[in-house]
């Protein structure tokens, strides 16, 4: 049969209606799990995460996002939720992850962009985990901070390292990008910080998610740039949506 564009809009009105509908049954099923069940998981999880994380700051010298700034950031959150963290482990990633923002020779290198390879996820989450371990703004971090809000363009943000399913999403680099700026843009610089606020989030609002990565960054993104509350809303339920429909497809029942 062929397309036409009223076909492809019926489907589109179609497949909302669908959604709306798995998410009015299935809705509470999402909040079903029990608290014990989330902390087993949480404890199950932690010790492959700091295996994984020791592991690789031993035999590396690079920083990555994925075993670096990431690791350094769930173990904090862990922490401050009670979960227990080896703090030998904790110190040993963070050493091997913050020499850019507080070693010898951190301004230099910051300030000649000499550890540029992808400012936003990399950079945003290097910021975000040096606010986590408790990194106070500084010189150093003002410089990453004024850098990443130069690279916003038509109020969102692009990863260079295009590799699905990582570092793919236009939805998490400019949420990402958002909270490192919150966090360090100095107070000089408050104005032109404010005004990328503004702009990235309305593009988080305005564009849609296509993916519950790009949905849940979409939301975060949308809370750290200080989004009104129905904007807020709204982004929950987006996030809802495709959850429900990414269960519903993958055969998962309660």
């Amino acid at each position: 049969m062929k397309r036409t564009a009223s076909t492809s809009a019926a489907n589109s009105k179609g497949q909302l209606l669908r959604a709306a509908v798995i998410a009015v049954l299935f809705a509470s099923s999402v909040f079903a799990e029990s608290a014990s069940d989330i902390e087993k998981t949480v404890n199950r999880a932690l010790p492959m995460l700091q295996r994984s994380a020791a592991e690789f700051v031993s035999k590396r010298a690079c920083v990555s996002c994925h075993h670096n700034s990431l690791a350094v950031l769930a173990f904090h959150l862990a922490k401050e939720r009670g979960f227990a963290i080896d703090s030998e482990v904790l110190s040993a990633v963070e050493e091997k992850t913050f020499p850019a923002v507080r070693g010898p020779n951190a301004l230099d290198d910051a300030v000649q962009a000499a550890t540029v390879n992808d400012p936003t996820p990399n950079d945003s989450f290097l910021l975000m985990a040096a606010h986590a371990a408790g990194v106070q703004p500084g010189l150093v971090t003002s410089v990453y901070a004024r850098r990443l809000a130069a690279w916003q363009r038509d109020g969102h943000w692009v990863t260079s390292d295009f590799r699905p399913p990582h570092s793919s999403s236009f939805f998490t680099a400019t949420a990402t990008a958002v909270r490192a700026i919150r966090l360090y843009m100095p107070e000089e610089l408050r104005t032109a910080g404010e005004a990328s606020m503004r702009s990235a989030r309305g593009w988080l609002f305005e564009n849609h998610p296509v993916s519950t990565e790009d949905a849940a960054f979409r939301l975060m993104g949308l809370i750290w740039a200080s989004a009104l509350p129905d904007e807020v809303a709204r982004a929950q339920r987006d996030l809802l949506v495709l959850h429900l429909l990414g269960r519903s497809r993958s055969g998962v029942r309660e």
